[in-house]
């Protein structure tokens, strides 16, 4: 008996001493990407120097190469890459040095990186790729150096569907956009939610990048698989110059977006019909139109053939006296008993301004002698 406890004792104590030396090899394995975190490229040097394993990783996943290329530290990099640091190796989530040199726009770093045998298509566990990355932080060489090394262009993010397109779009960045389209970007692929490249221009109010995608052959008028059409969308993210610039180009003064057509977007606030589709796909965006630029829409949709008879189609309950504190004019809907759907322009007009004769002439001009 006297023997068992003797053997487990000292089996007990043998793994004792193993784990107590894995963990000090540990330890000190994970001295390099602490002096690589801590910037600390004396300390690097004299490790690599001592031949340490330059390619471990901490417990999140993160190499010394991670965190030099975080810092933008080309030196360290170069170093670590000499020493055998694995250009590819990425963190718990996927992401790896090239998509950190994306996202600090450093050109002399991503091409360092690619000439040691990067990846270009390697993406995060989302789906981002170092060329998205690129497309959102703004340097067009950068773009271009991934674009050569074989980024594909039309990659998109698994959750969402965005392209790089999309967030060249989304920052502004001009130059980036010409270049992915140039390169082959699909101008029609839209997001998970349905938002097109062109919404994301609508969003911005950036007339400038509308043209370039139109130039590619979309059509203005196409809908996202919801049914949005760009224009009201516009309108709703009170954007005047790019919905009038939508009109000019054909766009349909009778499109709709959740329910609502363009002509009530510009009559006026549009929000408590919109809230299922803000539920689906994010927040509009944008601003906020003035009076005056709600009646120059209105104005320049009924010019256009817009119906001032159109009803929307969504449902939504009013939950306070509309016209307070003027009470009288709509006092019939009381809190959370109003179901609005079916509201024309010019309820909505009413709605918007309390009864501002200005968008209600234009809506209906017989009613300025009745």
């Amino acid at each position: 008996m006297r023997n068992g406890i003797n053997r487990r004792l000292t089996t007990a104590l043998t793994w004792s001493f193993v784990f107590v030396c894995l963990c000090d090899a540990a330890a000190q394995d994970s001295r390099l990407v602490t002096a690589a975190a801590n910037q600390d490229r004396a300390t690097v040097e004299t490790l690599v120097a001592e031949g340490i394993d330059v390619n471990v990783a901490r417990a999140d996943g993160a190499t010394a190469l991670l965190w030099a290329t975080h810092w933008d530290d080309l030196e360290t990099v170069d170093l670590l890459l000499k020493a055998g640091a694995d250009p590819n190796a990425a963190d718990d989530h996927g992401v790896t040095p090239l998509e950190r040199a994306a996202e600090n726009a450093s050109l002399g770093m991503v091409e360092r990186l690619l000439a040691d045998g990067a990846s270009a298509d390697k993406a995060q566990d989302s789906g981002l790729t170092p060329l998205m990355t690129a497309a959102r932080t703004g340097n067009v060489d950068v773009v271009r150096a991934l674009i050569d090394s074989g980024a594909p262009v039309n990659a998109a993010t698994a959750e969402t569907n965005s392209t790089a397109l999309m967030w060249a779009l989304s920052a502004p960045h001009p130059s980036i956009v010409r270049l992915l389209l140039e390169q082959g970007a699909d101008a029609t692929i839209e997001t998970t939610p349905g938002f097109t490249p062109l919404m994301f221009a609508a969003r911005n109010g950036d007339i400038a990048m509308a043209e370039t995608l139109l130039a590619t052959g979309i059509d203005v008028n196409t809908r996202s698989k919801d049914g949005t059409h760009v224009l009201p969308f516009a309108i709703a993210a009170g954007r005047t110059d790019f919905a009038l610039f939508l009109l000019e180009r054909g766009a349909d003064p009778n499109s709709w977006m959740g329910g609502v057509s363009a002509l009530h977007a510009a009559a006026g606030g549009v929000s408590t019909w919109l809230e299922e589709w803000t539920r689906n796909h994010g927040r509009i965006g944008g601003g906020r139109l003035n009076p005056r630029g709600r009646l120059t829409l209105v104005e320049a949709l009924l010019a256009s053939g817009a119906d001032p008879n159109a009803r929307i189609t969504s449902s939504a309950m009013l939950m306070f006296y509309i016209g307070y504190p003027k009470k009288g004019a709509f006092e019939t809907f009381a809190p959370g008993t109003g179901d609005l759907r079916g509201a024309t322009p010019l309820w909505v007009a009413a709605f918007e301004m309390n009864g501002a004769p200005s968008l209600i002439y234009s809506v209906i001009p017989s009613f300025q002698n009745s």
